[in-house]
């Protein structure tokens, strides 16, 4: 059975995104996971080399443990993923740099608009240590494009930006969800349908979050469908470093964010539901799954 390990290192970070979903940033600065941390969940629940740490914040390239947090989880562990803002991404060191499997990066569209949604001018900061980092490794990136209701990623898409990622393989695609918002609209459906397929056409390899499928246009419906393997994930369990609590994910007994009806869905395990317990499609040019955000 898999194992993921997700941890908090960090409430630090140097944007000010609007939504944040760390919602601690702001009233626990200080607060920071040590080594001793990581290692106390390690000897209760037995971590596996197959196993997987997800680490994240904050902005966790801001602790000042991450080094030797990063160090303890390639020892203990083959599979690392991290969730950065990317501006600093260059100052890791390279040892362990190409020991981490996956860093997840958000975009909200060209510098005016990315640096609108985060707060800080550092677009072109990001920019730079992903066009490097892709250069070299470009499977170790996932671009996750955020979706604000407007053409934000379409016009980025189009910018001269994107001659530097599009090099990149991994890309994810996801929405900005608010508090006020009551409904999703047909048209941001629409665009993600399409900047999908589009990347499918030139064999990148997608995750999705937070669309309900049946909304998808019926040429990506299909085309997830006729390419899904089935694979055997039931098993699978996350555990959260914060609560030191395990939790069995990949059931659906929790109401969706927006369509209620879903339950008994024959397609409910590619859907937004599913985002509530950190599974997620994966669509490559050969095949659909479901994976783990």
């Amino acid at each position: 059975m898999k194992r993921i390990f997700y941890y908090n290192i960090t409430y630090a970070c140097n944007n000010h995104c609007k939504n944040c979903i760390s919602h601690n940033v702001r009233i626990k600065r200080s607060s920071n996971v040590i080594v001793d941390d990581l290692r106390f969940i390690y000897n209760k629940f037995q971590v596996k080399e197959t196993d997987e740490w997800t680490i994240s914040g904050g902005e966790p390239t801001l602790s000042p443990y991450f080094c030797d947090i990063m160090d303890f989880c390639i020892l203990t562990s083959n599979h690392i993923n991290l969730y950065s803002n990317g501006r600093i991404l260059q100052e890791i060191p390279t040892d362990i740099l190409k020991k981490i499997n996956r860093i997840i990066v958000p975009l909200y569209g060209t510098d005016v608009v990315h640096n609108a949604y985060v707060g800080t001018n550092s677009f072109h900061e990001t920019y730079d240590s992903l066009a490097n980092i892709i250069n070299e490794y470009p499977d170790k990136i996932e671009l996750k494009l955020i979706l604000d209701g407007t053409d934000n990623i379409t016009n980025l898409i189009r910018s001269p930006f994107w001659n530097a990622f599009i090099n990149n393989i991994h890309f994810s695609i996801t929405r900005l969800i608010s508090e006020e918002e009551k409904s999703i609209s047909q048209s941001t459906i629409n665009n993600a349908s399409q900047i999908i397929e589009d990347l499918l056409d030139i064999g990148k390899t997608i995750r999705f979050y937070d669309f309900p499928f049946c909304r998808l246009s019926d040429s990506l419906k299909t085309m997830i469908t006729s390419r899904f393997v089935e694979q055997n994930i039931y098993n699978h369990n996350i555990i959260c470093g914060s609560t030191n609590k395990r939790y069995k994910i990949y059931q659906f007994d929790k109401p969706a964010d927006y369509f209620l009806e879903c339950n008994g869905c024959m397609f409910e395990k590619f859907c937004c539901k599913i985002m509530q317990n950190y599974f997620c499609p994966v669509i490559t040019p050969k095949e659909a799954y479901i994976s783990h955000e």
